[in-house]
């Protein structure tokens, strides 16, 4: 299975074990990859991120080597999971002794259950070209995990979930499911290690069920070790959330070949809530791109998006943030604003924050800027006796620190802001 091209791979689908509704959904999203093929510039969603030469790249299915000195990134107070290009290193991942209510099992484990709830989710096989990367990952996943928690669950430590990329051109095609009973409340961490020398494709696909009175924290960092390395890493998060349920978003990139995050929240429920958080730097030809989506499908509920971007050199950065309140849900709260720095006249930025409204009474705001460092403040810290190097990565610290203050775990929060003030360190 070495060297093979995405349709290649997909065509000549090994023999995934499981059952026949599994192979049988798995078959048909690979029949749906085969028809529509990568997204490309055409279609408005990827409009701004080009996949332009992973059609002809060959990959490989096998994975690297974990490198030791890797683990130390692994945080002591956390439940820890480690996937190594995409294959789930149970070694090094904590899948016994958890809390009482908290189970995580393989995907596999979960699929064999036949578990309704985790049937109806995989089952899901969408059309479009837009869903293309849904369809692969459902043909091609490789592992993932199934992670539940009871009613009233609140585990003390976070769930970590760590992905490293190592030298080559492996495809990473990981599925989780994440389910929280009501009233049952997680902190989940997922971090992806870009290793100098990756050239493959990562392509992660989570799925979140958030029951009544349910809460999730869950913070998403990407760090990479160059943006040269020619790594492509997409990742969607999907979440469906009850009524009084709660979701909290923080994401960080630091740098990144290509990088898409694709969220979309669906708040089913009353009351329903769900804030985002982000922030990129980006430099060299880099490109980040975050898709945001939440549809506001009941009425009283509140939503919020707040991103910081800093582009230098020639780097992209893409916000496209869309908010749709449907029929009947009066009384909603959307927010939406966008800030960007650019540091270069080369870098750019794409942002477009979106309102669709079919409810009356609601309360919803949108705004977007673009713009440089403050001259004024930057010559205030330099006639204190600041150097201008350290001047520029204070300001630019500052600028991000508003997507940063939320995060709800210190430990974490410590480390975002210590990555990002060594890649404002590396830029100047």
């Amino acid at each position: 299975m070495k060297d093979k091209q995405l349709n290649e791979l997909v065509e000549h689908l090994p023999d995934f074990a499981g059952p026949d509704w599994w192979r049988a959904t798995r078959q048909r999203a690979a029949e749906r990859f085969l028809a529509t093929g990568l997204p490309d510039r055409k279609v408005e969603d990827w409009k701004y991120s080009s996949l332009a030469g992973l059609a002809s790249q060959s990959f490989d299915l096998y994975p690297g080597q974990l490198k030791p000195e890797w683990l130390q990134r692994l945080q002591e107070e956390a439940i820890c999971l480690v996937w190594v290009d995409g294959v789930l290193d149970l070694k090094h991942s904590q899948l016994e002794s958890l809390p009482e209510g908290l189970s995580i099992q393989p995907l596999q484990l979960g699929v064999e259950s036949d578990d309704p709830h985790v049937r109806e989710l995989l089952e899901q096989v969408p059309e479009g070209r837009d869903k293309a990367l849904v369809n692969l990952n459902t043909a091609l996943t490789q592992q993932g995990v199934l992670i539940r928690l009871e009613p009233g669950c609140k585990p003390e430590k976070p769930v970590e979930m760590h992905y490293f990329y190592t030298e080559g051109r492996s495809t990473a095609q990981v599925r989780n499911l994440i389910l929280l009973h009501h009233h049952a409340e997680l902190d989940w961490v997922e971090i992806h290690h870009v290793g100098a020398g990756a050239e493959g494709l990562a392509n992660v696909y989570n799925q979140v069920w958030l029951d009544d009175h349910s809460q999730l924290n869950q913070i998403r960092l990407q760090e990479s070790a160059a943006s040269s390395t020619g790594q492509h890493l997409i990742t969607r998060t999907e979440t469906e959330q009850g009524a009084d349920s709660h979701h909290a978003l923080y994401s960080l990139d630091l740098g990144g070949c290509m990088v898409r995050h694709d969220v979309h929240n669906r708040l089913c429920g009353e009351q329903a809530e769900s804030h985002m958080f982000g922030a990129w730097v980006t430099h060299d030809n880099a490109h980040v791109d975050n898709h945001l989506r939440v549809d506001h499908e009941s009425p009283n509920c509140r939503s919020s998006q707040r991103y910081r971007g800093v582009m230098d050199d020639r780097s992209r950065g893409v916000f496209n943030g869309k908010v749709v309140v449907h029929v009947g849900a009066d009384g909603t709260e959307a927010h939406q604003n966008n800030a960007n720095l650019l540091l270069s006249r080369q870098a750019e930025v794409d942002t477009k924050p979106e309102l669709e409204i079919y409810a009356d009474e609601v309360v919803c705001s949108h705004g977007a800027t673009v713009g440089q460092l403050d001259d004024q403040a930057l010559f205030y810290l330099q006639s204190r006796g600041i150097p201008r190097a350290e001047a520029r990565r204070m300001l630019m610290l500052a600028f991000c620190q508003e997507a940063l203050e939320p995060v709800p775990l210190p430990a974490v929060r410590a480390q975002m802001e210590q990555w990002v003030r060594q890649h404002l360190g590396a830029e100047s």
